[in-house]
């Protein structure tokens, strides 16, 4: 009997072990070169929020002034929360330190800030989100993501110049 509990023990760890590696394996990689990346926000910057994935999220102030975080894992009580919550330390919501959460969620387990961008403007807000719509479509196996690239293309934001080029 013993014999049999660690048997079966053993098979339900390795099908977790199997799991956890496919959920891992088909996980979007959300670093962009070409969106500024901040290590820290100040916590009166989060009035607001939106959601471009369950994983992904938009906050702001202003209209002309937007921040999205990207999170650990995804959190699908987001998709249904009328409020965010958010940690900070000193007025500070810092990248790896600070949490988020679906404030009207029964269980509020955080979720890590991975990575904060800033992005400035509504074109270059467009071209950010058509990245992680991009990303998120390359991850799925088989999918057609041509309208996504091309989406892209077509709100690609110029580079500012820098003073050395004028």
């Amino acid at each position: 009997m013993r014999a049999f509990k660690t048997l079966l023990l053993l098979l339900s760890l390795g099908c977790f072990l199997n799991q956890a590696h496919a959920e891992s394996s088909s996980k979007p990689d959300y670093h962009f070169d070409e969106l500024k990346s901040v290590s820290s926000i100040r916590a009166s910057d989060v009035n607001g929020w939106g959601r471009i994935n369950d994983q992904v999220l938009v906050t702001g102030r202003t209209a002309s002034r937007k921040y999205i975080l990207v999170l650990a894992r995804p959190d699908h009580d987001l998709a249904f929360s009328t409020a965010l919550g958010v940690t900070s330390n000193a007025g500070r919501v810092a990248v790896k330190f600070d949490e988020v959460y679906a404030g009207n969620s029964a269980i509020r387990v955080g979720n890590r800030i991975m990575m904060i961008y800033e992005v400035k403007g509504s074109a270059a807000m467009k071209q950010a989100r058509a990245l992680f719509e991009l990303r998120d479509c390359e991850s799925q196996k088989d999918a057609d993501c041509s309208s996504f690239e091309k989406t892209v293309e077509d709100t690609t934001v110029p580079a500012p110049e820098s003073k050395a080029q004028r």
